[in-house]
């Protein structure tokens, strides 16, 4: 019954639209960096915060199951037998560039897409461009313990590509 046609449909509508609620709920249109608000605030609240965490899991397993099959393989790695006695999980699914589970995340660390990697130059020379607020978001979040759960989850389904930059700007 969960893997119905109209069920997934009525869940995608859902999510579309709670996406919508976090992307206008500062009266932005998704396409400016705001300043932190009342949903960075919000990610820390007891109600608030795991209903954010359950909001970007669901958006990356939906993700990670529209994608072909050929985009899911590894590449190159050796498959681990999760063990949960063991403290060994299974791989949770990430979401891919441009996704909305993306926008939720860079939305909630008020991250800024267009700015590039902090990388060296050809000369040497480290850039100065750094992401404004997102450094602040991820010291605020790993103080407290709902912050950190959000956080724990940001990193377990994000790319490997975001997960570096975010460990690096934070």
């Amino acid at each position: 019954e969960l893997q119905s046609k109209d069920f997934r449909k009525d869940t995608d509508a859902l999510l579309n639209e709670m996406v919508g609620i976090i992307s206008f709920s500062d009266g932005n249109d998704g396409s400016a960096v705001l300043p932190p608000g009342q949903l960075q605030q919000s990610t820390c609240h007891p109600s608030a915060g795991p209903l954010l965490v359950q909001l970007v899991r669901l958006l990356s397993y939906r993700d990670f199951h529209s994608q072909p099959a050929s985009k899911k393989k590894k590449d190159g790695r050796k498959e681990v037998e999760p063990d949960r006695r063991l403290g060994i999980l299974p791989e949770e699914p990430r979401y891919s560039q441009g996704s909305q589970a993306e926008s939720v995340v860079h939305r909630l660390l008020c991250w800024d897409p267009t700015i590039e990697k902090n990388d060296d130059n050809a000369d040497g020379e480290e850039k100065n461009v750094k992401q404004p607020y997102a450094g602040d978001i991820v010291y605020g979040l790993s103080g407290e313990p709902r912050g950190s759960i959000l956080l724990e989850a940001l990193l377990r389904c994000c790319p490997d590509s975001f997960h570096d930059e975010l460990c690096t700007i934070g």
